[in-house]
């Protein structure tokens, strides 16, 4: 089996030796696939950060409102959930610039445009105001 390396090896020597420019290419190839691995990774794992919002009513002392509908959107990206018992919603979502609207009975509309998501997580207080209820009389 040894007999057969030192053939083998000393053959792609030779070969090497005899064709600097295949030595060179195959050296490119290499450092060009590692490359593009690694950006690749790197842009897999970047491309996505954490948006948390906690929706809370401003006339009531920072009550939280649980079951609020959260929309996102940018471009033709959509998300959407509900606000859990604490008021809280998390949502791991792409870099980008979105507009960010809550809804929930009894309360004003809430949006935010232009809100940047980079690479940092984002956090964001929703705070809703109580629509006016108008009645005839």
């Amino acid at each position: 089996m040894d007999v057969l390396r030192s053939v083998a090896s000393s053959k792609v020597k030779k070969v090497f030796q005899s064709n600097k420019y295949l030595l060179f290419s195959v050296q490119i190839f290499i450092v060009l696939t590692v490359f593009s691995i690694a950006l690749f990774a790197q842009k897999q794992t970047e491309s996505r950060t954490v948006l948390t919002v906690t929706v809370i009513s401003a006339s009531q002392n920072g009550a939280v409102v649980p079951g609020a509908r959260i929309f996102l959107r940018s471009g033709n990206r959509r998300f959407s959930g509900k606000s859990d018992a604490e008021g809280g919603f998390q949502i791991n979502v792409p870099r980008g610039v979105y507009t960010l609207t809550v809804r929930s009975y009894g309360f004003d509309l809430f949006e935010r445009r232009n809100l940047r998501i980079r690479h940092l997580p984002v956090v964001i207080s929703a705070d809703l105001i109580p629509s006016e209820i108008v009645t005839d009389n």
